[in-house]
């Protein structure tokens, strides 16, 4: 087994690669003033075309089949005219009970529900922030816990700790709660999901309450994509109510549907299954390394790509049955962890979910005392050197391990409670020698010489993680030790439990492939298709949790969203049935059952007044204070604890 240690420089806080780089934030304001500098000489040129030619109005309503408008300085739209997507009749609605019909009107009933989860959703996010601020502030008892009193952290830090509270709602903010690695798939995720609902709206709009779509678009808002569709309101009021919250709950009911899919792809295994009949085999015994970021300690030969990684520390990645989320496999066995799960779930979990070193190393090494080698400045670790002080990079601080202190507190003589070691041959050593007591690492009992330690790791962006990787063609085994933030390495380092199909055949034409004209293309394709399942798992993962967040968030009963509007319609059908059934009894008819589906009279119009109008009033007043609650809050705790 080969053994290779990387040490990255100039770690910090250990936690820079979290950040958004500052060279994407300068081209953002380069891109953004180069739109508004094209808009500027754009509304130049059109005046200057329209006093020299009076009819330019006139050819510009049929020239244009794609427009582009600037809103504000970091708002563009990009829309079209050309909509015909049904024969539209103004007079009278034309809704048939039809398979679309039924479609969108099982809309209006997962609309309602996700209404009043969101509403509860709301409340229990409001108040788990309002616990949080006011544990921080030191209301109800609460305690302010930091480092010290001088070390302030940065927001990408403050991000990743308040990961761990039981926060219900999460601002996303790229490059902060999001990873800038990430982008890709959060942009592809959120305009989709954007698209899709206000596709809903056109489409429900279009081709079932048979609205006419002026336009239909896409925008850029900033950094956030999305999209946007304009309906001829006029003519949509003239429609039944039933046909109206059809429209309204459309976009709601298409991100509940495409949230339903991307669950079905990568919660109940479908996309894996599909990858499976395509022609790719599952890795049994840990995940596959298909890409590793240029700027990681780790690229090139430390971590080569096509291995895989089958242990981190002492957890094993191979698949296990369900049991206990953490437990050892055996007390007096070689130390093996095992976290139950796929191995990409136990690889995200050890890089993501632990703090020290402790929590994925079941027994310490063994190291000599006479190999001591602190330089006074090995152990003076804080939030800024997490690594330690020294400057040295390859000696790094050790601590009693926890069962071979406790045995020893009793003894007279204890060595110091923390020592320097070369980390290289300490790990080295631990293949052959892993401990739990300091009699461990002897071969009699009077060699006191010997003390069985582990890694020191008051900070995460000082971890100490032992990579054990396979060559997936030849089985040669190696080591790397990554010393740094174990989150650094999962964004660093994409993995995958699947490897592409042409993977044998590259590996057995490789002598002839390298020579010929074609290993260029041979190998973009192999890489290509290595990083697909995850690419793909990874965008679908994005488009569920965006889904959800755009149904729920769209049926809150807020100002500007879609619960307003559909709230209004529901408390209008309410309130207009309360009034025909009292209307037909007092004329003794029987209640018209099919009222719902024709147009509403002129009274039905203004019916919402008197108690509806305050009950719709004050529900989106509470609403919209609660989300805004929820809103601000969240970005608070983000940025304090």
């Amino acid at each position: 087994m080969t053994t290779t240690t990387t040490t990255p420089k100039g770690i910090g806080g250990g936690m820079q690669q979290q950040q958004l780089p500052v060279s994407a934030v300068l081209y953002l304001v380069a891109l953004w003033t180069l739109i508004n500098v094209v808009f500027w000489i754009r509304r130049r040129c059109a005046k200057k075309d329209q006093k020299q030619n009076q009819h330019q109005n006139q050819k510009q309503l049929s020239a244009p089949l794609v427009e582009a408008e600037l809103v504000s300085a970091l708002h563009v739209r990009i829309f079209t005219r050309a909509t015909r997507w049904a024969a539209v009749r103004d007079a009278g609605d034309v809704e048939t009970n039809t398979t679309l019909s039924r479609f969108y009107a099982a809309g209006i009933y997962c609309t309602a529900t996700l209404m009043i989860l969101s509403l509860g959703a709301l409340a229990i996010a409001g108040a788990q922030i309002a616990l949080l601020l006011g544990a921080r502030i030191g209301i109800g008892g609460g305690t302010r816990t930091m480092a010290s009193a001088d070390e302030q952290p940065d927001l990408a830090a403050a991000a990743i700790n308040s990961s761990n509270a039981p926060l219900l709602l999460r601002p996303v903010i790229p490059g902060v709660t999001l990873p800038a690695a990430h982008l890709a798939h959060y942009a592809v995720a959120l305009g989709a999901c954007a698209v899709v609902h206000e596709m809903g709206h056109a489409v429900a709009a279009a081709c079932v309450a048979r609205v006419r779509v002026r336009r239909i678009g896409v925008f850029v808002l900033g950094v956030y994509p999305g999209a946007f569709v304009d309906v001829e309101r006029a003519q949509l009021a003239t429609r039944s109510l039933r046909a109206q919250l059809g429209v309204a709950c459309a976009g709601v009911w298409h991100n509940a549907v495409v949230g339903a899919a991307a669950w079905a792809l990568v919660g109940a295994g479908a996309l894996r299954f599909l990858l499976l009949a395509a022609g790719w085999a599952a890795v049994a015994d840990g995940v596959a390394v298909v890409d590793v970021a240029r700027h990681s300690p780790l690229a090139g030969t430390l971590l080569p790509l096509r291995s895989v990684v089958y242990r981190i520390d002492d957890v094993a990645l191979a698949d296990r049955p369900a049991g206990s989320w953490w437990r050892w496999s055996s007390p007096h066995a070689p130390a093996d962890a095992v976290v139950t799960g796929s191995a990409v779930q136990k690889w995200t979990h050890v890089l993501t979910a632990t703090t020290h070193n402790s929590e994925t190393a079941g027994r310490g090494f063994c190291a000599h005392t006479d190999e001591n080698v602190d330089d006074g400045l090995c152990c003076e670790m804080s939030s800024r050197f997490p690594l330690g002080e020294s400057p040295d990079s390859g000696v790094f601080c050790f601590e009693r391990h926890a069962a071979a202190d406790r045995q020893s507190a009793a003894a007279v003589q204890l060595p110091p409670p923390a020592m320097c070691f070369e980390l290289g041959s300490v790990l080295q050593r631990s293949g052959a020698m892993r401990c739990e007591r300091d009699a461990d690492c002897g071969s009699s009992s009077s060699n006191n010489d010997s003390v069985c330690v582990t890694p020191r790791s008051p900070f995460r962006a000082g971890r100490v993680a032992r990579v054990y990787y396979r060559d997936l063609l030849s089985q040669d085994r190696g080591m790397a030790i990554y010393v740094g933030s174990l989150r650094d390495l999962w964004l660093q380092v994409q993995v995958s439990a699947l490897v592409p199909p042409l993977l044998p055949e590259a590996a057995d034409g490789s002598a002839d492939a390298d020579a010929g004209a074609g290993a260029g293309v041979r190998n973009l394709v192999l890489r290509l298709l290595s990083r697909l399942p995850a690419w793909c798992e990874t965008s679908i993962q994005y488009t569920l949790s965006f889904s959800i967040a755009f149904a729920l968030l769209n049926s809150v009963p807020a100002w500007h969203l879609d619960g307003d509007h559909v709230l209004r319609l529901l408390l209008v059908m309410a309130v207009s049935r309360i009034r025909r059934r009292k209307r037909s009894q007092s004329h003794k008819c029987p209640a018209d059952g099919a009222s719902l589906r024709d147009s509403p009279s002129a009274e039905d119009k203004t019916i919402l007044s008197g108690a509806a109008l305050r009950i719709h009033r004050t529900v989106t007043a509470l609403s919209t204070a609660l989300l805004a609650w929820c809103v601000i809050g969240s970005i608070v705790v983000l940025l304090v604890c």
